[in-house]
């Protein structure tokens, strides 16, 4: 069991495998400035984003809001989904580790095809 203090956290990781979380992990940013913050993409795993101040733009799917304090976004696995900060933002995000990345690739030929990647 860990018990962990977040309170001088300003931006990076609240819980994950270091903390020994085995499947969740929480990240925090702090005066996330105004502008792109994810481009589309989409994971294998359920993902939230907390909003605890400022503005976000968000889609996910076909549905595109913009969310503020308290308000919390949730994302099924496999959907599309990107943000924008519109107003200076303080956020967390929660997920679960290792869920990856699925981008599109294309081939030589033209012809595309997913691949889910991972970062380290």
């Amino acid at each position: 069991m860990s018990f962990i203090d977040t309170n001088g956290v300003e931006n990076g990781t609240l819980l994950g495998a270091e903390h020994g979380a085995t499947r969740v992990f929480i990240f925090r940013g702090r005066a996330v400035p105004q502008g792109p913050l994810a481009a589309p993409h989409r994971h294998g795993g359920d993902e939230a984003i907390l909003v605890s101040r400022g503005r976000l733009l968000i889609r996910v799917g076909d549905e595109t809001r913009a969310i503020g304090s308290g308000e919390i976004a949730c994302i099924p696995p496999r959907t599309d989904h990107a943000f924008t900060v519109v107003e200076e933002a303080d956020v967390e995000v929660f997920g679960e580790q290792g869920m990856g990345e699925f981008v599109t690739v294309q081939d030589a030929d033209g012809s595309e095809h997913e691949e889910e990647i991972f970062c380290a």
